[in-house]
């Protein structure tokens, strides 16, 4: 999954190589850190994940930079680092999150993931 860069990106935001302001790091999403907040690519983990659990698997993995995978730590979404960071279209390294994570996400993610699910799941049935 990825999300073209004039999605991610405003033109004020051009500083930053994701757009993510590094002093904005989420501990609660507050209305002024929901501007800096990837919910294009959180959505896109959702929606993943929902046809991840729909199918049964167990196991999934992702490649991504360690400074998202951080970024969403701080917002209750743990992907565990797997190896290390390697030049794959930008440096990256693997990472995959337990199902349960779901459980630990804070309520306004809860809400986001349930919507992004049931959405999901009338378009898979």
């Amino acid at each position: 999954m990825a999300v073209l860069s004039k999605f991610r990106l405003r033109a004020s935001d051009a500083k930053t190589p994701d757009g993510i302001n590094p002093e904005r790091m989420l501990l609660e999403i507050s209305e002024e850190e929901m501007r800096y907040f990837p919910f294009i690519a959180v959505a896109l983990y959702f929606a993943a994940t929902s046809i991840v659990r729909y199918q049964n698997i167990t196991y999934a993995v992702v490649m991504m930079e360690t400074r998202l995978a951080r970024l969403l730590k701080h917002s209750g979404i743990h992907f565990i680092q797997l190896g290390e960071t390697m030049d794959y279209h930008g440096q990256r390294a693997l990472f995959y999150i337990e199902p349960t994570f779901i459980d630990a996400l804070k309520p306004e993610l809860k809400e986001l993931y349930q919507s992004v699910d049931q959405q999901l799941t009338h378009t898979i049935n």
